[in-house]
């Protein structure tokens, strides 16, 4: 797959019926409305992106900023990282990880500047 072909971007209201079917190829089957549900309510703790491969989505990866009480700095968790079957092995996983990754720093720095 080529970078300039795919896209990563948060995931938006009318995603829940792409993101239910990904979700159920990881062997959590979601109904729709359930996602979109979540979708609705924002959670500034969560980011659920989504990669879209020539503007059809192929990927999501859910993640979580945790500020445990014992431990510093904050960090991140990943709850789902999911390709759809037909785009695995194009490297879209780790585009997903890289830019999670980013994130999570972009948001320490702001935090931090608090």
């Amino acid at each position: 797959m080529k970078e300039n072909d795919c896209t990563i971007r948060l995931a938006e209201q009318g995603d829940g019926a792409l993101l239910s079917a990904l979700f159920a190829q990881l062997g959590y089957p979601t109904p729709v409305d359930a996602v979109d549900g979540r979708l609705a309510e924002p959670d500034p703790a969560r980011e659920v992106l989504v990669a879209l491969y020539h503007g059809e989505m192929v990927g999501v990866l859910v993640w979580h900023r945790l500020q445990p009480m014992h431990l510093a700095p904050a960090w991140g968790l990943i709850s789902a990282l999911v390709i759809d079957e037909g785009a695995r092995g194009g490297g879209m996983g780790a585009r997903l990880l890289a830019a999670a990754e980013a994130r999570m720093q972009q948001r320490l720095r702001a935090a931090a500047m608090r």
